[in-house]
């Protein structure tokens, strides 16, 4: 039985409000970065949910899975810890990272096929 989860996380990163979204199914981390300008309102995050699945996610990073306790008192102190830790997952950083890379090598490849068509056509 394959389970999967999906958070939306948003914070103040000076200038912007940024929202990263982390996708986990499989033991696999994917993470999509999304900018806003000003601080976005309800309605603004309920209308990236119809779109979640044409958003630019990363590539993939391998996750060990903690199994979360059965216990509601623990599930609660859990929560209120995370929600006081204001700072985004390492391993959605990591995929966001990948992601930009992936884009970064794609524009040197598209850039460099550019040259050279415009050194043939001087020839």
């Amino acid at each position: 039985m394959n389970k999967g989860s999906q958070c939306l996380k948003v914070y103040f990163e000076d200038p912007f409000w940024v929202g990263v979204i982390e996708r986990q199914a499989d033991h696999k981390l994917e993470a999509c970065k999304i900018t806003f300008g000003s601080e976005p309102k309800e309605t603004e995050l309920l209308a990236l949910l119809p779109r979640l699945r044409e958003l630019p996610f990363s590539p993939a990073v391998s996750v060990k899975v903690k199994e979360r306790s059965k216990n509601y008192k623990r599930r609660l102190k859990e929560s209120r810890r995370e929600l006081q830790n204001a700072s985004h997952c390492t391993k959605a950083q990591q995929a966001l990272k990948l992601r930009q890379q992936e884009l970064l090598n794609a524009r040197k490849a598209e850039r460099k096929e550019q040259k050279q068509a415009k050194q043939k056509g001087r020839k």
